[in-house]
Order: C-alpha cells, then structure tokens, then sequence
C-alpha cells in the first residue's frame, strides 16, 4: 500500500511540473484527457449535418468593444430526449509560455503576455464547439464564422487585454481557427481521422485566406514570442487520401503574426 502511495504521489508531481508549450494547445487538449465514448466522439460531426442542432454557450468579449462572440456548441439529448450542451467539453487557454531570458523578464513590463499562449490572443477550445458567432455591438449585425458547424480544435481571438512584447503593445486585428471542416477522408464523417485546416478572419467574421494550404493536415505549432512567429507543423497528403499517414512528409512553416497574410516555409 505504502509503494502504491509513493508511486502515485510521483505521477502527480510529474504531471504538476510538466512544461506547457504551444503545441499543447493542438496535441493535449483538455477533450483529450475528459474523452467520451469514442464511438461517440467519432459520430460527433456527420458530414451532412443538416440536422445539428447549435446553442451558444455565454458571451465572449474581445479586444474591440464593437466585437463580441458567442461560441456555439452542439446540443446533446438525454435519453428521455431533454436538450443539454455538454459545458464541460468548453474551455479557455491561458497559460504562461515560459522562456530562458530572466534579464528581460526582470524588466517590467518588457514582456507582459497576461499568460496568453500566444502574444495578443486568447483562446477557445472544445470537443462540442461547432461555429463562432460574430455580434457587431455598432451596427446590431451578426455572422456565423463557418457557414456550416465545423469541429474547431482552437479558435484565437484579440484579447481584451493589451499584452507587451518587447516594451511594445500588441493589438490583433484578426482571428485564428484550427478545425476539421470537410470530410476529407470521404468516411462519412468529419473527426479527427481527417485533415485539419487553418484559418485567418478578419475582426467581421470574413475569411481572409488559408494560413497552411489546404492539403496538409496541422498537427501542432510554436509560438516564438521574441520575434511574434508562429511555428506550424502539417502532414502533406501526399497520396490524396484526405488523411495523414505514416508516409506522408512533415513540413514546418513559419506565420508572422503582425503581418498574418503570408506564410513562408521552414523545412519540407
């Protein structure tokens, strides 16, 4: 008994001292670790969803007071065919992304991100999320981000609060969505097995282009917040089979964040 107790005190220390990263963001989600049945998590999202039922979950603030957002998450039923969401599945990233220069850090204010993952954006992220809805508080407007319910891995939107980064204030003007929206593998539904795309918005909900083109899969990203650059690492679906498999290549690109619209290779 005493052995199991020491065994499972070090796991916890283990688990309680692991350094986050960026990439934790796409690879260890919180949905990875709370996962529901997976036959369930697999039919999650049918690539005709017509039938999808979305709610929103609770008001979102951004960086611009004109700007709001409501995450709409899928409606589960209860066996009695009652409606619920499945809050739990929703979650907000914020957590410091911790790095080797104390001098500046000892600064004040020299880097301030407010523990944001990446530098002027916080973050939305869950199984059951399926669409962003933009709300002008200006005009009265509304616009859905996708115009069907996608599965959205992360969604990074400007934080309310001004973040620093080399004395400077950083102001995004943008959104970021990592999510599966096609089923590119043609099994009927859009999940994990398919290939994850990346997106830039602009602050009205329009669709500014592919951050990673379209036949690669995401699999994880680096945040380089000394130069603002975000590392992405994805699969090139080499044989066209709509999924990432052993042999297809790993690339690495490199997305400058104060200037999103293009995105330069590292390695392929």
């Amino acid at each position: 008994m005493k052995r199991t107790f020491l065994l499972l005190l070090s796991g916890l220390l283990w688990v309680s001292c692991e350094r986050k990263t960026a990439s934790d963001v796409y690879d260890k989600p919180y949905h990875d670790v709370y996962r529901q049945d997976p036959a369930e998590n697999d039919s999650i999202l049918k690539a005709n969803n017509a039938e999808l039922t979305l709610r929103p979950l609770r008001v979102i603030f951004t960086g611009y007071p004109q700007y709001a957002l409501l995450p709409m998450l899928k409606v589960r039923y209860d066996d009695d065919g009652s409606p619920y969401t499945n809050d739990i599945e929703y979650n907000e990233l914020s957590y410091r992304n911790e790095n080797d220069y104390e001098e500046l850090r000892n600064k004040a204010d020299y880097y301030n991100m407010h523990n944001n993952i990446v530098a002027g954006f916080e973050a939305i992220y869950g199984d059951d999320l399926m669409n962003i809805l933009i709300t002008n508080n200006t005009t009265g407007e509304r616009k859905m981000l996708f115009e069907q319910p996608v599965r959205i891995k992360n969604f990074y939107y400007p934080s309310p609060l001004t973040d620093v980064l080399a004395n400077k204030p950083v102001k995004r003007q943008y959104y970021m969505v990592s999510c599966y929206d096609e089923d590119t593998n043609k099994d009927g539904y859009i999940n994990r097995d398919d290939l994850r795309r990346f997106y830039l918005f602009s602050l009205d909900g329009k669709l500014v282009r592919a951050l990673i083109e379209k036949n690669y899969g995401v699999v994880g990203s680096d945040y380089d917040y000394v130069n603002d650059l975000l590392f992405v690492y994805a699969y090139l679906d080499s044989n066209n089979n709509g999924k990432i498999d052993a042999k297809d290549p790993k690339h690495i690109f490199r997305i400058d964040l104060k200037k999103p619209e293009t995105t330069s290779v590292v390695y392929n």
